[in-house]
């Protein structure tokens, strides 16, 4: 097993147990062990601290604060003045098994990213499209994202002959790479990044990384200018996936593939007048 394989087993492991949802669930299971085995006092402690987490976090707004400062990283941009070389969608959006086992399109959390693809597809006929997504299961068993996307992008009328399908990416770091190798992007040349916006600055700092200079283009808000100090009915959906994107940064740091812990912005004219 290379380092990719390692790396890409363990985060997904750490995603399907380290996310807050799955820890307090562990947390009330321990709780009630520890109150069937006689240990009261114990069961007791782990069950405060599960539930004052799950007060703060998803009943309280640090949950939100943590996702609005990842979303809020890139300003949002609805023209962009031509030329434009590419515009790259990363997958995420299309549930490949679902679509398979209905034979019906299938889109999950981050469909914006889609949408928003056709938008700037036809609003710049002369560029190249790109979509990146292979497997993203520890099983490894297909189809593909980008055999799913193809399909839905037929069904919408966008000509895939424009469209470059990547479909051997398992997660963001390979698609910045594969893409690379595929397109070869001169430094001059102007690619739009399509993402959701808390995914936008790991993205980002990936791409620019494997030598991509790109324009970010986030979508799929999950957060508001104005934030609430009480959410009524509790939400664990934006700490987890905070703690996600804020778990894949550090990650990405530490292993050297992005340049700084919080990639941001750069001072590149963009947006057409």
């Amino acid at each position: 097993m290379n380092d990719s394989d390692l790396y890409f087993l363990l985060s997904k492991l750490s995603v399907m147990v380290f996310r807050p949802s799955a820890l307090f669930a562990i947390g009330l299971f321990v709780a009630f062990i520890l109150m069937i085995l006689s240990q009261p006092k114990k069961g007791r402690l782990v069950l405060s601290v599960t539930l004052m987490g799950y007060v703060v976090f998803a009943i309280l707004p640090p949950g939100i604060w943590l996702l609005k400062t990842l979303e809020y990283r890139f300003p949002v941009v609805q023209n962009y003045a031509d030329p434009v070389t590419g515009i790259i969608v990363l997958g995420g959006p299309v549930s490949p098994q679902m679509t398979k086992a209905h034979d019906q399109i299938s889109l999950g959390d981050g469909a914006e990213r889609l949408t928003e693809f056709i938008r700037l597809a036809r609003q710049h006929p002369q560029a190249q499209l790109v979509f990146t997504g292979g497997i993203g299961l520890l099983s490894g068993e297909g189809p593909t994202e980008a055999e799913t996307a193809k399909r839905f992008f037929l069904e919408q009328g966008l000509a895939v002959d424009r469209i470059l399908f990547e479909g051997a990416a398992r997660n963001t770091s390979e698609s910045a790479v594969l893409t690379f190798a595929a397109l070869q992007p001169k430094p001059d040349e102007r690619w739009v990044l399509i993402t959701s916006a808390s995914h936008m600055s790991r993205a980002f700092g990936l791409f620019q990384s494997a030598g991509w200079t790109v324009l970010p283009h986030p979508v799929d808000f999950h957060t508001q200018a104005q934030i609430a100090w009480f959410n009524w009915p509790p939400q664990l959906g934006a700490i987890d996936r905070a703690t996600h994107e804020w778990g894949g940064l550090g990650a990405a740091w530490l292993r050297g593939r992005i340049d700084e812990p919080f990639p941001g912005p750069q001072p590149v004219a963009q947006i057409s007048p």
